[in-house]
């Protein structure tokens, strides 16, 4: 037991010492009495300040088992949030500042034993746990301070505080999105930081990158390849949330703002700069939608170097409308004589720009770029439909771009011409935030939709955070304005056509390309100002440096382990791209639609879940042992490579390796040419396509003939012994009750079964035998043979009641005595009868069934018979028992007539 006298005066101490007072002298509570006494050495202390310390030291002495494992700010918050002092009589004691959540729960850490009862006592209070490390007994959570107490009373638990605040010397400002993806879990259990990367980035400018340089968001050795200042300085922003992902990256950024040429040369001047991950936020209007313009062939270029592209899927949803051409009749009115008018799908010729902007409209068809001789154009008329207000109708005449542009005012009729040529593909673009009437899917286009490139959605990390985005958090959807695709592509880079002659939707021209890809966090804050409208970030744009930065801190990631749950130094080689596309894709969070969807690509990114992939490579490892042989089946997060190592120690000789070169994710391999029950070791290797990740899982086993050995059935006479062999094969039982048993019991089969049972009925109650079985498949040495043993000792018989009716009669000179049974048990009986106290021996001893009937000497009226059962060996229900019944009879008086009587039976003590 604690001596609480010592703590007191540990807490009076502190208590003196916080308040920069030297320590008083030994108190009275330190003496023996239960309460502190007055501090009578004043020392600058006043009464009242002495008075609130005797209260403080007596609040703690009065607490329960559970609140000794709180820290006393977790009390004492709970205590304010239920409108009570924190300490009774002492008013002006406050809480200490806690990390709250928007509906009041704390941040706790947690120490004790991990398990799974631990977690849903924690969700049974409506907390959500933050972290967990079984490992090192530590467990973070959000939680009501009113179920502290309560939660504190688990076993599990050891110690519940305040979550620890560490001090950070990377930056003033971190970005939500680190913790909604669990890329700082990933760094504080595998300490991956992205150390392996060089990140270039790509957007406007780097304006205010000295601010955040010296606020310690950012390092000082950015590398700036070129700038365009002036601008918003968003690319500092995504530099920022890089950095706060992954914080050991080389960072590296060239605008991109200054046309599609230069922003397409910025690609590959920061992929020759060493960049193997390059991600931007920038988009051009005239970008080709059906296909790879000159930014895209850029980074399919640098893509197929090996480099990782990611790029922000736009900000404009509901902004598009794409469909084929209808045609809805001649032009009229003020367009007589300019075209074939196209129908939208709700019949009308024209598509109204909706919204309250005043935005740019961009018209392009499924031409290729730069050679389209199909030549459509671009009307925007009042909302009645009664002027032009402007037009575009640039000639194709084989030798153009596909694209006509215009902008609209909010109401103003959209309307699209064919002057002559083929029905084509259509796509209507209003960028601005604008929207139509009519609208479809397929926002996404360009080079964030490049083949090669990662398209990446946006999701709002205030959705999770603090906690990681998890599907039981419920409500995770992306971003209202987040682009949508598919994107349907018409031509090759080259212009030659994916599907010759066939250029509409209707017809499934061309081919369909999977994007956005990922989805990631936005909305998370920055060194910016809150007038900058990059703090807090939202967009895509801040969506794709978190996705780019998780890929860095995925390729940092040591997979090179011995076992699924160990941890080693040793830097392996990195990871593919379709290593790590692998593994973010099997562990996304699948958010929208189930599988790929248009809104979401396969799922919000997860750093945590794909590091346990990768970490722990291998997985439902199984072992199967036979008879000269053995099976191991597993599977990898990955499509590896395997090699399996079987030997009866380390240095056997005789060990036996088999490869099987195959990359899959399922495995399966047999050894054989073992020794019946032998224990041997084994290795089983993994390997990725790229060496990155290596798994050896190790163990052993022994190979197995005899399995599955049960003993049932024990009672006082039999037992049952059963097993079974891994192939078919002869049986012997042998028991004996000792080793020195001259006469033990032998039961033979020489029948080849593989499953055995053997029931014995001739042993004895309340005796402990030895047994020993044997099975074997041919007769040595050509076959297997085994054997088990064990023990087991008898029941002792009971004494039961089993006569359940008895009826003397007399027939002709002889009595008889009629006796039922119950249950119709089968037994052996010695049967005596004694009558006036001469015994008469019975004449039937055999085994017998209900009714029974004894024959007895003839008797005079009004004898008394005493009448003694016993049955020995009785069988009833599998178990053994004997019964001794006795009863009185009386003969009734003679009348010339047939006399009967009955008793009832008694159990005989």
């Amino acid at each position: 037991m604690k001596d609480y006298r010592k703590i007191g005066a540990q807490w009076s101490a502190m208590a003196l010492a916080m308040l920069a007072i030297p320590v008083l002298g030994q108190s009275a509570w330190a003496q023996g009495s239960r309460l502190p006494a007055p501090i009578t050495d004043t020392s600058g202390l006043s009464a009242t300040v002495q008075q609130q310390i005797a209260l403080i030291n007596q609040d703690k002495l009065a607490r329960t088992p559970a609140q000794k494992k709180l820290s006393s700010s977790l009390i004492f918050a709970a205590r304010i949030d239920q409108n009570q002092p924190a300490v009774s009589g002492v008013p002006s004691l406050r809480a200490p500042g806690l990390q709250r959540d928007m509906v009041g729960r704390v941040l706790v850490d947690i120490k004790g034993n991990v398990t799974t009862g631990l977690r849903q006592n924690i969700a049974g209070m409506g907390g959500t746990v933050v972290s967990a490390y079984p490992k090192w007994g530590a467990l973070r959570a959000w939680i009501g301070t009113a179920w502290l107490d309560q939660l504190a009373l688990s076993p599990d638990v050891r110690i519940i505080r305040p979550a620890d605040k560490p001090v950070r010397n990377s930056g003033s400002v971190e970005s939500e999105g680190d913790a909604a993806h669990g890329s700082k879990l990933v760094r504080e259990a595998y300490g991956a930081g992205g150390g392996n990367s060089k990140i270039g980035v790509i957007s406007d400018s780097v304006d205010f990158l000295a601010n955040s340089v010296a606020l310690g968001d950012l390092p000082s050795n950015v590398e700036v390849l070129i700038d365009d200042p002036g601008q918003s300085g968003e690319g500092t922003a995504m530099l920022e949330i890089i950095h706060d992902v992954a914080p050991d990256a080389v960072l590296a950024f060239a605008t991109g703002f200054l046309g599609e040429a230069q922003m397409a040369q910025a690609v590959l001047d920061l992929a020759a700069a060493g960049c193997d991950i390059i991600v931007d936020d920038l988009g051009y209007l005239f970008e080709s939608p059906f296909q790879d313009g000159v930014i895209a062939q850029a980074v399919e270029q640098v893509v197929a170097q090996g480099k990782l592209y990611f790029s922000a899927a736009g900000n404009q949803r509901n902004s598009v409308w794409e469909g084929d051409f209808r045609d809805g009749g001649a032009a009229t009115g003020v367009l007589a004589g300019f075209g074939r008018v196209h129908r939208f799908p709700n019949n009308n010729l024209f598509n109204i720009q909706t919204q309250n902007v005043i935005t740019r409209i961009i018209l392009g068809w499924s031409d290729p770029s730069l050679a389209s001789n199909n030549d459509y154009d671009l009307y925007i008329l009042n909302s009645t439909g009664t002027t032009v207000f402007e037009t575009s109708d640039n000639v194709q005449n084989g030798t153009q771009d596909p694209i006509e542009f215009a902008s609209a005012f909010p109401g103003e009729r959209v309307v699209i011409v064919k002057w002559s040529g083929e029905d084509r593909a259509l796509r209507l673009y209003a960028p601005d935030a604008g929207s139509f009437t009519v609208t479809t899917t397929g926002e996404t286009y360009g080079h964030s939709a490049a083949a090669g490139a990662f398209g990446v959605a946006a999701v709002d990390a205030n959705l999770a955070f603090p906690s990681t985005f998890s599907l039981s958090l419920g409500g995770l959807t992306t971003e209202s304005f987040s682009s949508t695709g598919p994107r349907r592509i018409f031509y090759n880079a080259n212009g030659t056509a994916i599907t010759p002659n066939n250029f509409l939707f209707a017809t499934n021209g061309g081919m369909v390309l999977n994007k956005p890809d990922f989805t990631a966090a936005d909305g998370v804050k920055t060194t910016f100002p809150g007038s900058s409208g990059l703090n807090p970030f939202f967009g895509t744009s801040a969506a794709a440096p978190h996705a780019a930065a998780l890929m860095a801190q995925m390729k940092s990631l040591d997979t090179q382990v011995i076992t699924p749950v160990s941890y080693s130094s040793v830097q392996g080689a990195l990871l593919s791209r379709n290593e790590l596309v692998t593994a973010f894709t099997n562990t996304a969070l699948d958010i929208e639609a189930v599988g790929w969807d248009g809104r979401a690509g396969v799922g919000i990114l997860s750093a945590d879940r794909a590091a346990d992939k990768l970490v722990n490579f291998v997985s439902n490892l199984v072992v199967t042992p036979g008879l000269d042989q053995v099976t191991f089946t597993w599977k990898t997060s990955l499509p590896a490579a395997s090699t399996v190592w079987v030997g009866k120690d380390i240095d056997d000789p005789d060990a036996i390796f088999v490869d099987d070169p195959s990359y899959t994710t399922d495995h399966s391999v047999t050894i054989t040419g073992l020794t019946l029950d032998v224990t041997y070791l084994y290795q089983v290797d993994s390997s990725s396509e790229s060496g990155a990740v290596y798994n050896a899982v190790t163990g052993k086993f022994t190979t197995i003939f005899i399995d599955n050995v049960s003993v049932t059935g024990i009672g006082a006479n039999q037992v049952t012994i059963s097993w079974r062999t891994a192939v078919p094969a002869t049986s012997k039982l042998v028991l004996s009750e000792g080793p020195s048993d001259p006469n033990p019991i032998v039961v033979t089969d020489s029948n080849l079964v593989t499953d055995h049972s053997v029931t014995v009925t001739s042993i004895r109650e309340e005796t402990d035998y030895d047994y020993t079985l044997s099975s074997e498949t041919l007769p040595a040495p050509d076959g297997f043979r085994g054997e088990r043993s064990g023990k087991f000792r008898t029941l002792e018989l009971q004494e039961v009641s089993l006569v359940s009716a008895v009826l003397l009669s007399k027939s002709a000179t002889t009595w008889q005595l009629e006796v039922t049974l119950k249950n119709n048990s089968l037994f052996t009986t010695v049967k005596n009868f004694k009558i006036d106290g001469v015994v008469f021996s019975a004449n039937n001893t055999t085994t017998f069934t209900r009714p029974n009937v004894f024959s007895m000497p003839d008797l005079a009226p009004n004898t008394t018979v005493k009448q003694i059962f016993r049955f020995n060996k009785l069988r009833t229900l599998g178990t053994v028992v004997r019964s001794s019944v006795a009863g009185y009879y009386n003969t009734p008086r003679r009348t010339g007539k047939r006399f009967s009587g009955s008793v009832i039976t008694t159990i005989r003590p």
